[in-house]
């Protein structure tokens, strides 16, 4: 049985960038931003894809196979890790990349 070590995000496998460079990720937050709901709802939905992505590339990288991967139940376990901790894991980003993902999903004005 294989020894399980993730590390979280923006410190795992992929920076900050390099999954925004990432065409779901990309496609993730051109939806995100026509989201009618707060900034900090639209980052914490974000951390979680984030989350995913690189949780998986971590597995992978450990070789599990992702095949055997419950992907609805690692997305709950990511969705309530970033609901419980968003404080915590938000401080965790340089301030840089704190004021990158405010910009990036600011709350559109009302119509």
């Amino acid at each position: 049985m294989n020894k399980l070590n993730l590390v979280a995000v923006p410190n795992g496998v992929f920076s900050l960038e390099e999954a925004l460079d990432d065409s779901l990720i990309k496609e993730a937050v051109k939806l995100l931003q026509s989201a009618e709901v707060s900034t900090t709802a639209k980052i914490k939905t974000f951390l979680i894809y984030y989350q995913m992505l690189d949780t998986l590339a971590q597995l992978h990288m450990q070789g599990f196979d992702l095949n055997e991967v419950n992907e609805a139940g690692l997305k709950e376990s990511m969705k309530y890790a970033i609901d419980v901790g968003y404080d915590s894991i938000i401080k965790t980003f340089p301030k840089h990349q704190r004021k990158k993902l405010n910009e990036l999903f600011k709350q559109a004005p009302a119509h």
